[in-house]
Order: C-alpha cells, then structure tokens, then sequence
C-alpha cells in the first residue's frame, strides 16, 4: 500500500512540474495583468545578423520551406532587427494572416506585434499598432495601457485616430488607462489626456484635432514670418 502511496506522490509531482512548465511557456506580455509587462523591443527581438540572413532568404524564396506558424515567427523574432527588406512589410503581413479579422486571433503573433510597438522607429511602430494591437479582439489590460503609453507620446492622428477606432468597443476601459495622465499636475500633461480623452469617447476627431493644434503652435513661432517664407518659396533658387 505505502509503495502505491509513494508511485501516486510521485506522479503528482511530475503533473505538477508540467503544469508549471506549461504555464511558463504560455505565457505572453500582452497578457501579463498586475503588474503589466510592458513591450521590449530590444530585448524581445535579438541583434542577430545571421538570422537576419535568414530572414531575408525566406522572404527571397516567398516564404516556401516553413513546417508551421510557431517556426516562421521564430524565424521573424531572431531575424527581424537585422533585414533588408522592409520591416513594415513583414508586419502587415503577419497581422493580416494572424490577427486581423481572423476567428481565431494567434497569440504569438500578437506577442510579436505587442513588442514590435516599443520600435523607436516610429513608422514601423505604426505598423504594429495598425496591423497589430488596433485589431486584437478583446484587448487585454496590457494592449490597452500599452495604447495609451503611446499616445501620450505623440500627437500623430495616424497613430491616436487608429487607437480610437480600434478600441471603440473597449472605450471605457480604453479612457480608464488615461486616468493617471489625466490626474498629472503637468499642465501640458494633463491637457494631452484630456484631448485624447475627447478623441477615444468620439468627441473629437484626431486628424482635425491635432491639425490645429499643429498650427496653433506653430503660429506664434513663425506667423510672422508667413509672408518672407512664402516669398522664398515662390521666388527662391532650388538652395
């Protein structure tokens, strides 16, 4: 009986140890809650020339030779930071074949994107968030701070007005990640808040928006100047 004990105890133990394996290996940034594991570009996509190379080759021979999607975004993670071709390319592709209006969204897919979005590349960030977080279906707390860690940063309508549209679903909990900015004693802080406020609730639209706010700031700058650069403009030689 004691022997049946112990072989019982034993296969607990392993059930156990791999459950836990499991979990570690499931588990994705963009799903992390309390506290949220923010995007790491860096450290998520390795500086690998070699599977740069590779990259690059699979891209060349139109992607032939792959056994299955966890192998190519592997591929894509070790060789991203260092191709030729267009990353942006690469991007698009992979939220249009894993996230974008499919049933069954691919988590390491949106893992790939969620920490492509810490890109100091701006352009190429806007790719993770048009192809990737704007279209993940329900977004995680982690997805919608992330957002709105990013759209304090900028006053691009390309990138708040794809963030507004994407989230309109999640529009309260969207607005509840601007609580902290909202509460900023920064003045410049908490007014950046309140204008994304207004754009994520749809009182505003981000492309007027951030147009006026442009010129109002450039106005005190270089309104009176408008005349003199206007002329160099129009008469100047191609210096």
């Amino acid at each position: 009986m004691f022997k049946y004990l112990i072989a019982f105890l034993l296969l607990l133990s392993v059930v156990s140890v791999n459950a836990e394996e499991k979990n570690k290996t499931s588990h994705f940034a963009w799903q992390s809650n309390n506290p949220v594991q923010s995007p790491d570009f860096k450290g998520y996509f390795p500086n690998d020339p070699e599977a740069g190379k590779r990259l690059d080759l699979l891209i060349k021979n139109r992607y032939k030779g792959i056994n299955n999607t966890e192998e190519y975004l592997e591929i894509v993670r070790k060789g991203f930071r260092n191709i030729r071709n267009h990353r942006t390319l690469v991007l698009a592709r992979i939220g249009k074949k894993y996230i974008w209006n499919i049933k069954k969204q691919n988590p390491l897919a949106i893992e790939l994107m969620y920490h492509a979005t810490a890109n100091p590349n701006k352009g190429e960030r806007h790719y993770a968030i048009y192809f990737g977080l704007s279209v993940v279906k329900p977004k995680t707390l982690a997805i919608l701070k992330t957002l709105v860690d990013i759209a304090m940063t900028t006053d691009d309508p390309n990138d708040t007005g794809r963030i507004a549209w994407g989230a309109k679903d999640q529009r309260e909990e969207l607005i509840e990640q601007l609580k902290p900015y909202l509460r900023n004693k920064q003045e410049k802080v908490q007014k950046h808040a309140l204008a994304l406020k207004n754009i994520f609730s749809g009182k505003l639209n981000a492309r007027k928006y951030w147009k006026q706010n442009q010129r109002a700031k450039a106005q005190p700058l270089f309104g009176s100047r408008m005349g003199e650069l206007r002329e160099q403009l129009a008469k100047g030689d191609s210096a």
